[in-house]
């Protein structure tokens, strides 16, 4: 009976929001935008999801330019097991006489108390991941300023939190640029994904769109590329090789497709079809992980740099192999700003066909 009770009343207060989500007045300001923080992404400096993990998204700068740089403290929760007693060390239970048998009709009902299972205790582990942030990652920063929202849920700043799940939230979003903002977040609206929040006494609406890549940053907001020019924006690279032999090639004829072709510097006119293989794997390349160079142990032998250049600038790549019998490949970046992990067969593979690049 107890446990229909707190379904029917969870369910009313899921009604109650559902219909406060649609059918109260929306607040409306600057030409139907609802603000929930104002700001300018200029003035934006650092974004910060406190929840189960904490994310951090901010701006950096070195010599190459501005960029987001995204840091994640993930937090796995392990069950502990209560600890056991040796064998030998076990007491015998006392042998207590039985209890009189108790007539259950004169026992009230407010004597009866339910048996309370014990909390649960757990060992929470961190750890820690840095990355470059992406194309949507410098999107979710854009959407934080201003902060918009779906709509203003007019009155309901009165309800009761367990009404939008502010009692017990998902997470807070600090928002700092100019002047610092906390928005909480609530439960998800009923019928959608999208989230109540509150900030400043006022209940809103945000869209899922906005909350969720900065919820899953781990697997949305990486930049796995080694490199940030597309096929077109290539202008040249230059391949270096460990003996110290360098092979130069140019691209023609880049903005048609269909036409475009790589040529070695020395012979522009010659189409190079093995070096444009070769040249096609190696912005093909994807990094599979982020890696603190404090992680590896063991020593690093270069297998081939590359240098890509582009209208406004060249990237630089380092292929790099880890001295031991199983080949494990890194990668080094100036675009990604740290040491990268490597799938080891396609860097392999990568690595194997530089042979494709000696002179015809």
């Amino acid at each position: 009976m107890r446990q229909v009770i707190v379904l029917s009343a969870t369910l009313g207060l899921a009604l109650l929001g559902s219909y406060l989500t649609w059918t109260d007045t929306t607040e409306e300001v600057d030409d139907k935008t609802v603000v929930v923080v104002r700001g300018e992404v200029d003035a934006l400096k650092k974004i910060v999801w406190d929840g189960e993990d904490t994310i951090t998204l901010s701006t950096r700068s070195d010599d190459k330019g501005d960029y987001l740089w995204v840091e994640l403290i993930d937090r796995t929760k392990t069950p502990v097991a209560p600890p056991q007693p040796p064998a030998d060390e076990a007491e015998e239970p006392d042998q207590e006489e039985p209890l009189p048998a108790v007539d259950e009709d004169e026992v009230e009902d407010d004597e009866v108390e339910d048996e309370v299972e014990a909390e649960p205790e757990y060992e929470v582990t961190e750890k820690r991941i840095e990355f470059l942030g992406n194309t949507q990652a410098q999107q979710t920063w854009e959407a934080f300023a201003p902060l918009n929202a779906l709509r203003e849920l007019a009155g309901s700043s009165d309800a009761d939190p367990d009404v939008f799940e502010f009692d017990a939230p998902e997470a807070t979003i600090t928002i700092e640029g100019a002047s610092t903002a906390e928005v909480v977040l609530g439960g998800e609206s009923f019928g959608s994904k999208n989230r109540y929040a509150r900030h400043d006494g006022k209940v809103y609406l945000l869209g899922d769109a906005i909350i969720r890549p900065l919820q899953f940053a781990s697997s949305r907001l990486v930049e796995r590329t080694l490199q940030p020019l597309a096929r077109d924006e290539i202008v040249s690279v230059d391949v270096h090789l460990p003996d110290g032999t360098t092979h130069q090639f140019a691209q023609h004829k880049a903005d048609v497709p269909a036409e475009a072709f790589w040529a070695r510097v020395d012979t522009p006119d010659v189409s190079d079809l093995d070096a444009a293989t070769w040249l096609d794997k190696a912005f093909s390349l994807r990094l599979r992980g982020y890696v603190h160079a404090d992680e590896v142990t063991e020593e690093l032998t270069e297998a081939v740099r590359y240098v890509v250049h582009g209208t406004e600038g060249a990237w630089t790549v380092e292929i790099l192999r880890a001295a031991g019998e199983e080949p494990v490949w890194y990668a080094r970046s100036d675009f990604n700003r740290s040491l990268l992990s490597l799938t080891a067969s396609l860097a392999q593979n990568f690595v194997d066909d530089l042979d494709a690049l000696a002179a015809p």
